[in-house]
This record gives C-alpha cells, sequence and structure tokens, in this order.
C-alpha cells in the first residue's frame, strides 16, 4: 500500500502514473494525459502553506574530503548534480532527517554535524512540486563506504575545477557559493 497521494500540477486530477525515461522519473496525469517532470505529492514529508503556495522543510550535507566535494546526478527532478539532501518527514527534526537521508542515499554513518545555514530559499523547485524550501545545510564528517543506491545514478568527489565543468542545481551552485567552494 502506497503512503502518498500525487496529484497533477496541470489539472489537480489524481490519476497519476510514475515511470522512469532514460533513468529518470516522470509522472503522466491520466485525466489530462499531462507528461511531467514534476507532480505535486502529499505524503509523510513535512510542509506547511505559504504566502506564495507550500513550503517543504529539507535538508542538505556538505561533505567535503581532500579538498573535494561529494555530489551525486540524482534519478528525480531537477536531473543537476547535487549533495546528498532530502526532504525532513513530519515527525522528524531537522537532525535525524539528516543522519536519514545520509543512510538512505549514500550508506554513511554520520560522526559529527555542524549547522552552516538555516534559511528560506523560494526559487527551489523540486519533484513534488513545491517551489519553496527551508534548508537546513549542515557540513558533516562521516564513516563507512559509500553504498550504490537508486537515489542516484552517479556519484564522486569534485575539486572546485570539476564543478566548473558539470550541470549544477541552481539551488546547490548557491550553497556552493555561500561555502566559498565555487
Amino acid at each position: 500500500m502506497k503512503n502518498y497521494k500525487d496529484f497533477c500540477l496541470k489539472c489537480g486530477g489524481s490519476k497519476i502514473k510514475r515511470f522512469y525515461k532514460n533513468g529518470r522519473l516522470m509522472f503522466k496525469c491520466g485525466n489530462c494525459n499531462k507528461v511531467s517532470v514534476r507532480i505535486f505529492t502529499k505524503d509523510k514529508t513535512k510542509m506547511v502553506k505559504a504566502k506564495k503556495g507550500w513550503k517543504h522543510f529539507t535538508v542538505g550535507a556538505i561533505i567535503k574530503k581532500d579538498n573535494k566535494i561529494l555530489l551525486i546526478d540524482p534519478w528525480n527532478y531537477p536531473f543537476k548534480y547535487k549533495f546528498p539532501a532530502g526532504h525532513i518527514d513530519k515527525d522528524e527534526t531537522p537532525k535525524e532527517a539528516l543522519k536519514r537521508e545520509i543512510k538512505e542515499e549514500i550508506g554513511l554513518k554520520i560522526v559529527s554535524c555542524k549547522l552552516l545555514f538555516n534559511e528560506i530559499l523560494e526559487n527551489d523547485p523540486c519533484s513534488r512540486g513545491v517551489d519553496i524550501h527551508q534548508w537546513h545545510l549542515y557540513e558533516i564528517k562521516t564513516r563507512g563506504k559509500i553504498k550504490k543506491s537508486e537515489e542516484y545514478l552517479k556519484i564522486g568527489w569534485y575539486s572546485k575545477e570539476d564543478v566548473k565543468s558539470i550541470k549544477l542545481n541552481q539551488v546547490y551552485k548557491y550553497w556552493l557559493k555561500k561555502i566559498k567552494f565555487l
């Protein structure tokens, strides 16, 4: 039994089919036949009504090693490189969500974490149809071995030079500039 409900951003219909095209998550509305990379999803994710729509609560992790940063190429929208991140569930604190996301996405255990920023970003669209996110961005130290996951297509360590040549999500570019990695 699924524990979420999807709605079309065009017609509001709830007959949504999830499918993959070239390894990327897509959605098709059974009412209006719109195919999209974004859909409004109601699930266990913590979100509140905002002045300009809905707001999700999000955690992200900056992980550095040898003057490089860990980035993933995700299978879901916006299909550009990012660091490990995800939505906070209704019953979680930001640190609990951070621990869960790091384990789910890359299989590492957090040894230490430091909150760098707690900031609301309004032009930050996600695949679940929300454009406003309240970010809790941490720098973390980890242990363990990175695991292959269905959460991404590629993962790797990227230098400042490497980052200049990949397609980076605009919000993550913003964060990397704030921490002076770009």
